[in-house]
């Protein structure tokens, strides 16, 4: 007697027999490579502290910030959880969870982290820390400079971000712009620095 046995797969046993052999796991999992770490940022500035998590199935995903006495919840998914209108959540192909702040003040200074929960109460965490720093600018030798008549006058800027630089800088008197340094047009591909690694720009004003 032959016993002709058959077997009928789903469509779900299809998709996870093909991930098995293919290597691709299917557990939920935050991607660190496409994921935040250690920021610091200048005061003023936006920043965006971005979770990516594949494979999410029917778990939820939300950042907190550990503060003392008790952690806050900033957001749930796409749902904004905090009354500080420069906080905002954001999500993309739900998989990119972002924080992001705007206008960040020294105060947003701290340990934010990113949490993934299931409904069976497991879950999975990223800690980034956000440093906030004050940018200082200023002009060498001012706020009042001397100059012959007829004269040339070479005004230098420093500006000093931490280890960040400048996106650009400009150069302005009154509503008139004088000199503009950075950006997509930039010819120098770096501003010049000095030996303490802050950046220099120089403004040469003739008679």
């Amino acid at each position: 007697m032959i016993l002709l046995l058959l077997f009928m797969l789903t469509s779900t046993d299809m998709l996870a027999l093909s991930d098995s052999s293919a290597g691709v796991s299917s557990e939920t999992r935050i991607e660190e490579s496409l994921s935040s770490g250690n920021l610091t940022v200048v005061q003023g500035e936006t920043v965006m502290l971005v979770c990516t998590v594949l494979n999410l199935g029917d778990k939820s995903v939300s950042w907190v910030r550990l503060k003392d006495p008790n952690p806050q919840l900033m957001s749930l998914n796409n749902v904004t959880n905090s009354q500080n209108p420069r906080f905002r959540a954001l999500v993309s192909d739900w998989k990119e969870f972002v924080l992001l702040v705007k206008n960040v003040k020294e105060e947003d200074a701290g340990l934010y982290q990113c949490q993934v929960s299931g409904p069976k109460h497991t879950s999975i965490t990223r800690t980034v820390s956000l440093t906030v720093i004050e940018g200082n600018t200023e002009i060498l030798d001012g706020p009042v400079i001397y100059v012959d008549p007829l004269s040339t006058l070479t005004l230098t800027c420093r500006v000093d971000f931490g280890h960040k630089t400048p996106e650009f800088l400009i150069w302005r008197k009154e509503d008139k712009i004088l000199k503009f340094e950075g950006g997509e047009g930039m010819v120098e591909p770096y501003l010049e620095q000095d030996q303490q690694g802050r950046h220099l720009s120089h403004l040469h004003v003739k008679e």
